[in-house]
């Protein structure tokens, strides 16, 4: 904070000199009123309007521990509640320390300075799941989803949490179509997993079961 507020200080010097000298030899008294009231009405008006908090030296050094980021995100967020970019980041830290709660609140004051900004709502929407009392979608969860795969429809995210609430549904053929949309996404090495859940939803839900991968037989000379 020293750093800017040296600058800040010779400014607003240099300003008030300015003010008050072609008054000084007429008008002393009002020369003096300025040199009082400007410094006064300008720090006045930082204070009231500018982020203060983020200049805080508890604020400005890194942080050693992600409890320290989140304790310097809180202060940003206190003191300029409309700062979305900071909200945003604050939410994500929660959810990373698996302060589910704080982060679902934390991700809905973000959307509600920025509603179209489509790439927290599958974190919402995971948000949301986790802090469910039967761990299952809410409506606005599953309508958040849908949105992301309506301007997305590659989102691997979506896909999978889709395909999950329509296998908690009930629904387990549909789960089987949205799963095998991101299975086409995959490679082999990574979607192991979830062919066995496709695999659970095609007997569910009385399907055949998914043909094979086809093999790749190469022979080096």
């Amino acid at each position: 904070m020293g750093q800017f507020m040296l600058p800040a200080v010779i400014l607003v010097c240099l300003a008030v000199a300015f003010a008050i000298s072609a008054l000084w030899q007429k008008q002393r008294k009002l020369a003096i009123a300025l040199a009082v009231a400007l410094p006064l009405a300008a720090f006045g008006l930082y204070w009231m309007k500018g982020r203060p908090a983020a200049l805080d030296a508890a604020n400005v050094k890194a942080p050693s521990t992600i409890q320290e980021a989140v304790t310097q995100l809180e202060n940003l967020t206190a003191a300029d509640p409309k700062n979305f970019a900071d909200m945003a980041t604050l939410a994500r830290a929660y959810m990373a320390t698996q302060k589910y709660d704080k982060a679902r609140d934390t991700y809905k004051r973000a959307l509600a300075l920025q509603p179209e900004e489509s790439s927290l709502y599958v974190e919402y929407a995971e948000s949301m799941l986790r802090t469910s009392p039967d761990r299952r979608f809410p409506p606005e969860a599953v309508e958040l989803l849908e949105k992301t795969l309506a301007k997305d429809p590659t989102n691997q995210r979506a896909l999978f949490f889709l395909g999950l609430h329509q296998r908690q549904s009930g629904d387990p053929a549909a789960a089987v179509q949205t799963w095998e949309k991101l299975l086409s996404l995959l490679d082999s090495a990574t979607s192991t997993e979830l062919r066995k859940q496709v695999a659970e939803a095609r007997r569910a839900a009385g399907m055949p079961e998914a043909p094979a991968e086809a093999a790749l037989d190469v022979t080096v000379q």
